[in-house]
This record gives C-alpha cells, structure tokens and sequence, in this order.
C-alpha cells in the first residue's frame, strides 16, 4: 500500500487544480461584474397646519360640532424606489388652539397617480392627556408632486374612542383639512 503522508500528498495535489479552476471563475466573475444596487429608500418631508370639526361630548350631555384642535404638523414619509407607490409616514403634531398638545401619527398609505395619496393609520394624543384611534386621509397635490415646494391639501377623518381626554364614554371624533408643503430628501436619480 504506500505510506500514508504520501497518500495525503498525492491527495492534495488533485484537489489543488480543481480549487485553482474554481478560484479563477470566481474572480473572473466578480471582476466583470456590474455593481448591483440594493434597495433606495425614498424619503420626503412635509409641514402643515390643519383645523377643522370635532364631534363629540364636551363635557356636558349635548353631543354637538365644534371647531376641532388646531394644530401644526411635521412628518417624514418612506418609500420603497422598488416600489414608490407605497409609503410609510409618520407625523409628530401640536395642537395649539384652544389646548395646547403634544400626539403623533403612523400611516400606511398608496399613491394613486401623480397628485394623489390614500392613507389608513393610527393617531394619538399623547400629552398632557391621551387620545387614541383610526385615522383616514387623502393628500392632494394640486400643482403635482414635482416641483421644489409642491403645496398640498389633506383631509382627514379621526375617530378617538380611547383614552384619557374622553369627557365621557363618547368617542370625539375629528374632521380636518391640512395645507403644507413637501420635499423630498433623497436624491433623485434617473435610471
């Protein structure tokens, strides 16, 4: 039979040429190919001012409409460049009339063409009292995205029946119209 160390020598030396092979196909393939890019992310910014009705009991037993919590908002949106129809936005709010508080909002929404956006989310209140609930709303583009500023205007339907700001056991519900401006963040590139 042979010894052993020569059995492993003549081993090694067959599986040497099948590794230089292998190696050389890697690197020739690595070396010509393209760069791939990975998944963008698509980010805007946008800034508002909402105000509108709210329904619900203020306190007394009369549920009635009034003039809803005015408030300034600030959100950030995501969005896939894979997929830039669907979008990821949150939103940190502060009502300042006729109370001052401090809530946020996360939405999922679609874009439906260029002027048009659909969102469903949640909305909350968070301080100096809570408020919690579904949120629905549409962002219009009358001008259309492109552009440095584009303006738009959303309206928004929230209904609230959780919570510790509820005067009674009565859900409040919000009816508002934001106008704002958005930019985007990320760089647009063209393919």
């Amino acid at each position: 039979m042979g010894s052993p160390s020569r059995w492993k020598f003549a081993r090694a030396r067959e599986v040497r040429p099948f590794s230089a092979r292998v190696l050389l196909v890697a690197g020739l393939v690595l070396g010509f190919a393209r760069v791939a890019s990975g998944q963008q992310a698509l980010l805007g910014a946008a800034i508002g001012l909402a105000s509108g009705l709210e329904i619900g009991d203020g306190g007394g037993r009369a549920t009635t409409w009034r003039l809803a919590r005015t408030r300034a908002a600030a959100s950030v949106d995501w969005r896939s460049d894979e997929d830039p129809k669907t979008i990821v936005l949150g939103q940190l709010f502060a009502e300042i009339e006729p109370q001052t508080s401090l809530g946020m909002e996360l939405r999922w929404g679609r874009a439906m063409g260029n002027n048009l956006e659909a969102y469903v989310g949640a909305s909350a209140t968070l301080a100096p009292a809570t408020l919690f609930g579904p949120v629905v709303a549409a962002r219009y583009y009358p001008l259309g995205m492109k552009g440095a500023w584009p303006v738009f205007v959303e309206p928004s339907m929230t209904v609230l029946p959780f919570g510790t700001d509820l005067p009674s056991s009565k859900a409040i519900v919000w009816s508002l119209v934001t106008v704002g401006f958005r930019i985007d963040l990320s760089p647009q590139t063209e393919p």
